[in-house]
């Protein structure tokens, strides 16, 4: 994987959690709860833009 994709990060976090028994407030699980918040921000964006299906 690239050291820039989201993945590394998300990676990186769910393996200090899991095997390094990591706080919430480490580096790599912060990295991993921003990407989270951007997903949901993106979510959220996605809901409120409206549709442009055609009416037949």
């Amino acid at each position: 994987m690239y050291p820039w994709a989201p993945q590394v990060s998300i990676d990186n976090g769910l393996r200090s959690i899991i095997y390094l028994g990591s706080g919430p407030f480490d580096a790599g699980v912060a990295r991993l709860i921003a990407w989270g918040c951007v997903g949901l921000a993106a979510l959220a964006v996605g809901v409120f833009i409206p549709s442009h299906k055609k009416t037949a």
